[in-house]
């Protein structure tokens, strides 16, 4: 029986020496993990590096994309302005060419009495 006991105990212990032999210690662990560790952490660094770079990004996008509609706006006002400018001017082109189409026939009666005026004169210097 107690040979059965010693052999018994002495399986018990072997048993624990190989079960704990087979289990990693912490400080084992820590060394496998601390590499993959270090890694994740500069990628998460990059990642929030990233990320910032993204939001400033999006934050210059917005504010190109309220300049662009403030120039688009601009632009549409100016061609507006131009077109009237444009009616403007050709109506003062209009006023102008009738202006002068008064003044070219004023011209010619003024000459035509002129004629008149120097037969006038000649015939009234006969007399």
């Amino acid at each position: 029986m107690k040979k059965k006991f010693l052999v018994a105990k002495s399986l018990v212990v072997f048993a624990m020496f190989i079960f704990l032999a087979g289990c990693a210690s912490k400080t084992f662990v820590q060394q496998q993990i601390q590499p993959l560790s270090d890694r994740l952490a500069k990628v998460e660094s990059r990642l929030d590096d990233l990320d910032k770079k993204v939001a400033d990004l999006e934050s210059k996008m917005g504010t190109q994309s309220a300049d662009i509609e403030s120039l688009k706006t601009d632009v549409a006002n100016a061609k507006q302005m131009a077109e009237e400018a444009k009616t403007a001017s050709s109506a003062s082109a209009d006023k102008a060419e009738a202006a002068a189409t008064k003044a070219e026939d004023a011209a010619n009666r003024a000459e035509k009495a002129a004629k008149i005026c120097e037969k006038a004169f000649k015939l009234g210097q006969r007399k």
